[in-house]
């Protein structure tokens, strides 16, 4: 296909009858090329050969020796991803040509995957989705994306009122390798139970933008209702109360090495799992057992028998238990075994 006829400029006297005056033989021309119309598709098939060895007590077509092998070609398709090149060539007027081809290129019509988008609360953990939020000045997401063809180029997000909304925070580039963000300058921007949105937008290689909305993160400031709190512990060997102990809210249990409690769901929506500990006083309420989440928004027992700790379908060994605030090497206890008069 002919796209450009350069000009001839007057070099020699002969050149006069086939020369342009105003080609100027020192200039160089750009000359960009434009292919419309086309159908490319984004991946060819491929025939590739393969060697079936069948034994001599397989059957192919007729019958074989018994001591003889047989190997059949079988030919199978596959798809690989096309690569396409531009190849220019130049004429010059002594009919010698120069031809370079483009590196290629790669055809891609399908938008980035946006996966596991969900709100975290990072004081808590970076990677446990959530729905509520116990701060009211930052709002963080995790999210994993790819694109297979052209790879994801660009990471973008924003933060709304409204699902797709910008009013809280516009769309800022983090670069293509995040998949974790989060803004800690929202003070006096979210509000108490106020619900906030987060959109990513990816954008691959080609251009192609996907984009995706969190169902919500909402902004709890205040403490759990649990005044429809029942629990109830139960001892093995109970021990009376004295007349001085009659009137405070303490059970005595004569075993040192069990304790079994139980509660009611607490009608709080928001509330989002249960966690139990033991400790030696109200001040260090977890230097027993440390805080474990024990269950979700539902009723649940705990029981503690020497060194396990049961709670609906698990069973733990307490000296596996860590405190969020413990290093890996921290030391624990092996066995519950309370003091006398605690």
């Amino acid at each position: 296909m002919l796209v450009a006829k350069p000009c001839v400029p007057c070099s020699a006297r002969c050149d006069v009858l086939g020369c342009d005056p105003d080609c100027d033989a020192d200039e160089t021309y750009v000359h960009q090329v434009f292919l419309t119309g086309l159908d490319l598709s984004p991946v060819q098939d491929t025939n590739t050969s393969v060697q079936v060895v069948q034994d001599s007590n397989t059957s192919v077509q007729a019958v074989q020796d018994s001591n003889t092998t047989v190997q059949a070609a079988q030919n199978t398709n596959t798809s690989i991803q096309a690569v396409y090149y531009l190849t220019v060539r130049a004429v010059a007027g002594s009919c010698r040509a120069a031809i370079a081809s483009s590196n290629g290129i790669y055809i891609d019509v399908t938008s980035p995957v946006i996966e596991n988008l969900f709100h975290v609360d990072l004081p808590w953990s970076r990677d446990e989705p959530t729905r509520y939020q116990g701060d009211n000045s930052s709002i963080a997401v995790y999210w994993e994306g790819y694109d297979k063809e052209s790879e994801v180029v660009e990471c973008q997000w924003a933060i709304g009122t409204i699902p797709g909304e910008t009013d809280i925070q516009n769309f800022t580039s983090v670069g293509p390798d995040q998949n974790l963000v989060y803004n800690d300058e929202l003070e006096g921007k979210l509000s108490n139970k106020g619900t906030y949105y987060v959109t990513v937008r990816l954008v691959n290689g080609a251009g192609l933008v996907s984009e995706r909305t969190t169902s919500g993160v909402t902004v709890l400031l205040d403490p759990p209702d649990t005044s429809s709190s029942n629990i109830t512990t139960h001892c093995e060997q109970a021990v009376e109360k004295s007349a001085t102990l009659r009137d405070i809210d303490v059970d005595l249990c004569g075993d040192q090495d069990k304790i079994d409690i139980a509660w009611a769901r607490v009608e709080d929506d928001s509330i989002d799992n249960y966690e139990f500990s033991v400790g030696t006083s109200e001040d260090s309420s977890s230097d027993v057992i440390p805080q474990t989440q024990v269950g979700y928004n539902e009723s649940g027992w705990v029981q503690v028998n020497k060194g396990e700790m049961s709670f609906g379908r698990s069973k733990v060994n307490i000296s596996d238990l860590r405190s969020r605030a413990d290093e890996p090497t921290a030391k624990t206890h092996r066995t519950f075994h309370v003091e006398p008069g605690r």
